[in-house]
């Protein structure tokens, strides 16, 4: 179809379409060039949200933003919710922080919302706006400098929009609510977010058919003019062109007159040898004397090598060996123990794979994540499955079901789903954290119980988030406590490591400014250290 041109891509029946169609979006407002804003425009314009859906998406809109749209192609004051693109966003809330931060030499004032839909402070939204721009709204009938420390503690309406990149919300208008109208302006926002949360999640975005039709319609009519406009210049010089050419390269003899040959083949036969230094893996280390001929008659003898390996030539002929340099063939090699499924011998057709200890390590890592942050306690091993798949080919995580039985040794229901090398990986990993009794299985294959772990990560979060929180440079992480305090004594200390490392990975994607750097030093059969760098630490 013609109107997959507008479609960036596609998750199950949500559309992604390219930023030239958002203005037929009910929530995206196309800003006009000059055009004058009022404070009516923004409490027209505006959508109300919840701080909570603003923070709660930013990883899903950030994956959206790298792997559907590209930073390059997309503004970041874009925020999607579902697949809507938001650029108009008004939260209301208590100035709970402010500080100043320099950003490129110019200064702004950073402050954080709370408007009661987070459970604590540490996911409170931060704001932030340039001190120019605030000078010139002249909040509290001043434009001095000292004026945004007045902001503590007071009700204010913030319009402006979300910044994908760094997860935080830049200012464009603030406005004071009044202590007395607070509860019944607050009755009202909340009302408003709640409709907008409806509307946004329950909707999928679908541009009208007819509006497809007249874009595609209207690119045809301008890509037809232009083509008009250009051919006939081309075609006058086409004739004279070819007619050069073609006599330039019979004076090489790159041209038979014997043969009916056009220009466009003689180039091609010219520049063989380039053509092949592309398309062959081996060109950057082929020799710069190579002879096209030559290399057309070795293929032909490789070629007829692998034919009578079919059984379609029976003639003796020799295959032909590319001598690679050392490093070319230690290159190849690598490539190849990462790339392929090879089966124990031992084993026979239906052995394990070996699976190599790097791939099996990232793996890992995506289910844990799944597991963690996409999993319910009680999840049904259709929808994990369904879910790694989906995340390990696009970054994607939807609820979708496939088959049951992850345990069975012979299941041919996932031979259209999964590769004997994914399913191995899959199938070893779950098993092992079987064993440590971090999930439990049911008898019947198709649910599982992820409670141990989520009490693990939970126990993990909390503790991070206090000492982040707190601005601690070191945490002791005491292995065994953890173990006694939850009951999962058969867990491995690595595993507790593992989880502690998810958690500062999830805290610093959704504030990239929270730390500069952290690092964990394991210690065996013993309490491991975890060391936190912040912005504000001076190096020593």
């Amino acid at each position: 179809m013609e109107s997959y041109d507008y479609v960036t891509h596609i998750e199950g029946n949500k559309y992604f379409y390219i930023p030239n169609l958002f203005k037929f979006n009910n929530h995206y407002y196309d800003f006009k060039k000059g055009e004058e804003i009022d404070e009516f425009f923004y409490h027209f314009r505006y959508k109300n949200l919840l701080t909570y859906d603003i923070v709660k998406n930013f990883y899903k809109n950030k994956q959206i933003h790298l792997n559907y749209y590209k930073y390059q192609s997309l503004d970041n004051n874009i925020f999607f919710i579902n697949n809507h693109p938001l650029n108009c966003v008004s939260i209301s809330g208590f100035v709970q922080h402010f500080k100043i931060r320099s950003i490129n030499k110019k200064e702004f004032i950073v402050i954080k919302i709370d408007d009661n839909s987070v459970n604590d402070h540490f996911d409170y939204l931060s704001c932030k706006i340039s001190v120019e721009k605030f000078r010139t709204l002249n909040l509290f009938n001043s434009n001095r400098y000292e004026s945004f420390k007045k902001l503590h503690c007071k009700k204010v309406r913030i319009f402006g929009s979300v910044n994908s990149r760094c997860n935080e919300f830049d200012i464009e208008y603030i406005k004071l609510i009044d202590e007395k109208n607070s509860l019944i302006d607050e009755c009202e926002h909340w009302k408003s977010c709640i409709e907008n949360r409806h509307e946004l999640y329950d909707n999928n975005w679908v541009v009208d058919s007819s509006i497809l039709k007249k874009l595609l319609f209207s690119n045809r009519i301008s890509n037809e003019k232009d083509i008009s406009n250009d051919s006939e210049e081309a075609n006058s010089k086409q004739e004279s062109v070819f007619e050069t050419k073609n006599r330039k390269y019979k004076s090489l003899n790159y041209y038979d007159d014997g043969v009916e040959c056009n220009y466009i083949e003689t180039l091609q036969y010219k520049d063989l040898r380039n053509e092949i230094e592309i398309t062959s893996p081996y060109a950057s280390r082929i020799d710069k004397k190579f002879n096209p001929h030559v290399y057309l008659k070795l293929r032909e003898e490789q070629t007829s090598h692998e034919n009578m390996e079919d059984g379609e030539n029976p003639g003796k002929c020799l295959p032909v060996d590319l001598v690679l340099k050392p490093q070319v063939a230690e290159r190849i090699a690598c490539e190849s123990v990462e790339s392929r499924d090879a089966l124990d011998e031992e084993s026979g057709s239906k052995g394990i794979a070996r699976i190599p200890e790097t791939n099996s390590k990232k793996y890992n890592n995506i289910l844990l994540k799944i597991l963690l942050f996409d999993c319910e306690d009680l999840v049904s091993t259709d929808y994990l499955l369904k879910l790694l798949k989906l995340q390990k080919l696009d970054g994607n995580t939807e609820n979708i079901t496939i088959p049951k039985l992850i345990f069975a040794e012979n299941n041919d229901t996932f031979s259209n789903k999964f590769s004997h090398y994914e399913f191995t990986l899959l199938k070893e990993y779950l098993v092992d954290l079987q064993k440590i009794e971090l999930i439990r299985v049911n008898n019947a294959g198709d649910t599982m119980d992820l409670n141990n772990l989520h009490r693990l990560f939970s126990y993990c979060h909390k503790h991070c988030k206090l000492f982040i929180n707190l601005k601690y440079n070191t945490v002791t992480i005491n292995h065994s406590l953890i173990k006694k305090k939850l009951d999962i004594h058969k867990v491995p200390d690595m595993v507790i490591i593992n989880i502690y490392r998810e958690s500062i990975k999830n805290f610093v994607n959704q504030n990239p400014r929270l730390l500069k750097s952290w690092f964990i030093e394991v210690n065996a059969n013993r309490s491991s250290i975890l060391y936190l760098k912040y912005p504000g630490n001076v190096d020593t």
